[in-house]
């Protein structure tokens, strides 16, 4: 089994990676089976002794890759070896990838997926993208979050809290729900809360702020300045930025 996850949303990937973590853990056993990589540092060798190593018990053994895909971005195949030709590094962990024993699964996880690996592993593996998500999309995400936790946010809550973290931040944002609901205490969450729970911690940064302008969103754009220390930004030169 293959897993392909990637794209810039970093947080869902690794819920994601969660979940599958738990889909192969039938009888609990799969934390003593479960080798993490560093991408950027392993050779094709060390890829296929994780990958052909049997696993304890006789149950499935799962190999986390992380930035592999990143350190083969722009890398060509050479197509089949022929000769004294010994490949590529994609071509080589292009052929552990698509051969990998039934009894074991691997998780590529990257930002970006690279071109040549991805044309040749993806056919027969699942692959999931994770881009950031939008506004509305975003608003979807939290209320599912908030329900899945049981959790009652009034209206004006939820909207307050999204008109400080956006999508770009989703693990800042289900940390603050997360707080939110426990300090909540089963009441519902109002925006006094989010107003004196979430606005001193958020920390606003420049790159907030253009962000926010060149993605054309006032509303966003508006809060983020109001939320910046003037002693930290000085508006002058936020305004000379943007």
């Amino acid at each position: 089994m293959l897993y392909i996850l990637h794209g810039p949303d970093q947080f869902r990937a690794q819920e994601a990676l969660r979940e599958i973590r738990s889909s192969l853990d039938s009888d609990g056993n799969l934390g003593q089976n479960t080798v993490r990589l560093d991408g950027k540092n392993i050779t094709p060798s060390d890829l296929q002794s994780a990958c052909q190593t049997a696993s304890f018990f006789a149950e499935t053994r799962l190999v986390i890759v992380e930035k592999l895909q990143e350190r083969l971005r722009g890398s060509r195949r050479r197509g089949r070896r022929t000769g004294s030709d010994s490949g590529s590094d994609v071509d080589s962990f292009a052929d552990i990838l698509v051969t990998l024993p039934a009894s074991t699964a691997v998780i590529l996880l990257d930002d970006q997926p690279a071109d040549g690996l991805m044309a040749a592993i993806e056919k027969g593996a699942t692959v999931k993208l994770f881009p950031i998500l939008r506004a509305n999309e975003v608003r979807r995400w939290a209320s599912n979050r908030v329900k899945d936790l049981d959790a009652d946010f009034a209206p004006g809550a939820l909207e307050r809290l999204l008109s400080m973290i956006d999508g770009a931040h989703l693990g800042e944002l289900a940390n603050e729900i997360d707080k939110l609901t426990t300090y909540a205490n089963g009441r519902a969450v109002e925006a006094e809360d989010v107003d004196r729970l979430v606005s001193a911690a958020v920390q606003m940064q420049t790159w907030d702020l253009t962000d926010a302008v060149i993605e054309g969103r006032g509303d966003r754009a508006l809060v983020v300045l109001q939320a910046m220390d003037a002693k930290d930004h000085p508006r002058q030169l936020l305004i000379f930025m943007i």
